[in-house]
């Protein structure tokens, strides 16, 4: 008789634990950790440390993940050698673009480690944070140690800049 309740009851715990990651994985915008693949009411929806453009859900920005940040200058020094490297690199230096902070970690990390000096000076888009000037941004762990339990993709943590009135 048990094992005739077995399977409603395996299906039941993967119905419920399957609710739960999901709403777990929507939930990451409004704690300001992702956006990617998550459900959000509206598209384009932005946020800063304290604020952000949804109509019901306030929230408090837990980390600077998917802030974006304006480049406003670099110099890689000595220029990179490896194709991956440059491509990179381009990434970077590409102006007129918004970066995804995170992946700009992940960039300088990838510079650094390859024994590249960069020099760096940025701002967040939604201007919550001062702007930042470092001569050696290798340095700056804040910079160039990035979160290695979240997956960076390049294509897409790059927009253009919104143009000025």
């Amino acid at each position: 008789m048990s094992r005739d309740r077995s399977l409603p009851r395996a299906l039941r715990a993967l119905a419920v634990g399957w609710v739960v990651l999901l709403a777990a994985n929507n939930a990451l915008p409004y704690v300001g950790l992702r956006d990617d693949s998550c459900q959000t009411m509206f598209c384009d929806m932005a946020w800063g440390q304290d604020w952000n453009t949804h109509l019901f859900m306030p929230q408090r920005m837990a980390s600077d993940l998917w802030a974006d940040l304006e480049i406003a200058d670099v110099e890689i020094a000595p220029p990179p050698a490896s194709a991956r490297l440059r491509a990179v690199a381009r990434w970077l230096t590409r102006p007129g673009r918004l970066r995804n902070t995170e992946a700009v970690r992940v960039v300088l990390w990838q510079l650094c480690r390859a024994g590249h000096r960069v020099a760096l000076a940025a701002r967040r888009a939604d201007g919550d944070a001062a702007s930042v000037h470092h001569q050696d941004a290798c340095a700056v762990p804040a910079l160039a140690a990035p979160h290695l339990w979240i997956p960076v993709r390049l294509y897409d943590t790059d927009r253009p800049m919104p143009e000025t009135p």
